[in-house]
C-alpha cells in the first residue's frame, strides 16, 4: 500500500519524496472515498505523515503540494539564474552549467538519488560477463546507476532481463554525442546476449518542436538507419516509432493508460516543470516513454510475461522519466527498471552545455563531410583560451572540446600535450 517500499525512504531524493507524498495522498483520499476499513486508512495516513517528516528532514521545510523541489518550466529565467549562481541545471530538454569543467556529476548523483558506478561494480560486471568492461565504463563515461546489482543478481541466477533505450528524432541526422548510449547498448547486448527494444519518440518531437507529423516520422526513419549501423543483433532487436506502434499494440497502450492513472498532474508538473500553458500532449507523454520499461508492452517478444526486468542505458538527463516510472511500477505490479547513466557529450564551443541537434554549430553530425567537420572544429577552437580554473587539472582537461572527442571514441586512451609555437597553440595527441 505504501508508495515507498520499506528501507528506501531514507535514500530517496527530495523529488522522489515529493512524488511519493503526492501519490500517498491520492491513496488516502481514495481509501476514504470508498469507505475502506479504518485500520487500512490509518495505516495509509501513518505512511503519509512519515513521508512528510522525511521530506521536511531532507528539505528543511514542510511539504507544499504546489511547490515541488527545484520546479522550473523549461526555458524560464529561474534556470539561468541558478546556473549563474554556480548550480548545474539538468532536465530532459536543457543542460546548463556555468563551470568551464562542465557538469558536476558527483553532485548530480546526490541530487538525483542514484548510485555511483564504482570499481567494485565494474569488477562484478567483468566477472559476470567474462569480458573486459567497456571503455565507457572504464573511463567513467557511464558513471551512475540504479539497481545494476539487481540485474547482475538476476543474470547470475539465469533469470532473463532486456535492454531498452531510445532516440528523440529532432533532426535528419544524429550527431556523435547520440552514439554514446547506442555504442554502449550494443556492447551490453553482445556480452549479456539479451533482447533490446529501441523507442523512436517521434510523437514527442512533434509535441515539443515546430515539426509536422510527417517530418517527425521521417526523422525517426532516418535516425533508425544510423542506429541500425551500430550493428545490433537483428534477431534480438526491435526498433519502433511511437506514431506507428501505439496503434498496433494493445499491450503497449494498456500500460500507457495504467501509468497515466497512477501519476497525477501535480506530479508531472513537479518532475518536468510543465505549466498550465503546455499542451496536454506534453503532460501525457511521460507515460509513453515509461511504457517500454515493462515487458508486457511487447507481447510479440515476451508473450504475456510481466515479470522481466528492464535495464535502460541512457544519458542522465532522461532520468526524471524513469524516476517516475520506478515510482509507479510496484503499484501496477511490475518490476522497477534499472538504469545506467552516461555523462553528456560537450558542445564544440565548450562543456557548459551538450551537443544539440537544434544547434548545428555545436555538433558533429554523422552526415557531415570532412570539410564541414574541419570547419566546425576550427571555428570552435579559434580564440578559445584555456580557462584559468582548468589549468591545475593539466593539459588533458584544458583541451578544447573537439580535442576531447578521441578520448571518448578511440579504443585506446589518449594523452594530450599542448605547446605554444610562434603564438599558435599546437595540440599533440599520443596513445597510451
Amino acid at each position: 500500500m505504501a508508495d515507498v517500499p520499506n528501507g528506501e525512504q531514507g535514500c530517496s531524493s527530495p523529488l522522489e519524496l515529493f512524488n511519493s507524498i503526492a501519490a500517498q495522498g491520492e491513496l488516502v483520499r481514495s481509501l476514504k472515498a470508498r469507505h475502506a476499513a479504518k485500520d487500512e486508512i490509518d495505516s495509509a495516513v501513518k505512511m503519509l505523515l512519515s513521508l512528510k517528516m522525511s521530506y521536511k528532514a531532507a528539505m528543511g521545510e514542510d511539504y507544499k503540494a504546489d511547490c515541488p523541489p527545484g520546479n522550473r518550466a523549461p526555458g524560464i529565467d529561474s534556470g539561468l539564474d541558478a546556473t549563474e549562481a554556480g548550480d548545474d541545471f539538468v532536465d530532459p530538454w536543457t543542460v546548463q552549467t556555468s563551470s568551464a569543467k562542465g557538469i558536476d556529476y558527483d553532485k548530480l548523483i546526490v541530487r538525483f538519488g542514484s548510485s555511483k558506478i564504482d570499481k567494485e561494480l565494474i569488477d562484478r560486471i567483468e566477472r559476470a560477463t567474462g569480458q573486459r568492461p567497456h571503455r565507457f565504463l572504464r573511463r567513467g563515461i557511464f558513471f551512475s546507476h540504479r539497481d545494476m546489482n539487481q540485474v547482475l543478481d538476476a543474470y547470475e541466477n539465469k533469470k532473463p532481463f532486456y535492454l531498452y533505450t531510445g532516440r528523440g528524432p529532432s533532426s535528419e541526422a544524429m550527431h556523435v554525442g547520440h552514439l554514446i548510449p547506442f555504442i554502449f547498448t550494443k556492447w551490453l547486448q553482445d556480452v549479456f546476449n539479451v533482447p533490446l527494444v529501441i523507442q523512436m519518440t517521434d510523437d514527442e518531437k512533434y509535441l515539443w518542436k515546430e515539426l509536422t507529423l510527417e517530418q517527425a516520422h521521417g526523422y525517426a526513419v532516418e535516425n533508425a538507419k544510423d542506429i541500425i549501423a551500430c550493428g545490433f543483433d537483428v534477431n534480438k532487436t526491435f526498433i519502433f516509432s511511437d506514431l506507428d506502434y501505439m496503434g498496433m499494440s494493445p499491450g503497449f497502450y494498456k500500460n500507457v493508460v495504467k501509468i497515466q492513472k497512477h501519476v497525477t498532474f501535480n506530479q508531472v508538473k513537479g518532475i518536468f516543470g510543465f505549466t498550465d500553458s503546455d499542451c496536454i500532449g506534453k503532460i501525457s507523454f511521460p507515460a509513453i516513454q515509461a511504457a517500454p520499461s515493462f515487458s508486457s508492452s511487447f507481447p510479440q517478444i515476451f508473450r504475456d510475461r510481466t515479470d522481466i526486468q528492464c535495464l535502460i542505458p541512457c544519458a542522465i538527463d532522461q532520468d526524471p522519466y524513469f524516476r517516475m516510472t520506478r515510482d509507479v511500477a510496484p503499484r501496477i505490479g511490475y518490476p522497477k527498471p534499472a538504469l545506467l547513466h552516461s555523462t553528456f557529450f560537450p558542445a564544440l564551443q565548450g562543456a557548459q552545455t551538450k551537443m544539440s541537434a537544434s544547434d548545428p554549430n555545436s555538433s558533429i553530425f554523422l552526415t557531415d563531410t570532412a570539410k564541414q567537420i574541419k570547419t566546425k572544429v576550427s571555428t570552435a577552437q579559434r580564440g578559445q583560451p584555456v580557462p584559468a580554473e582548468l589549468v591545475p587539472w593539466g593539459p588533458a582537461a584544458a583541451a578544447p572540446p573537439p580535442s576531447q572527442i578521441p578520448g571518448v571514441f578511440f579504443c585506446r586512451r589518449l594523452c594530450f600535450s599542448h605547446q605554444h609555437c610562434s603564438g599558435s597553440r599546437i595540440t599533440a595527441v599520443f596513445f597510451s
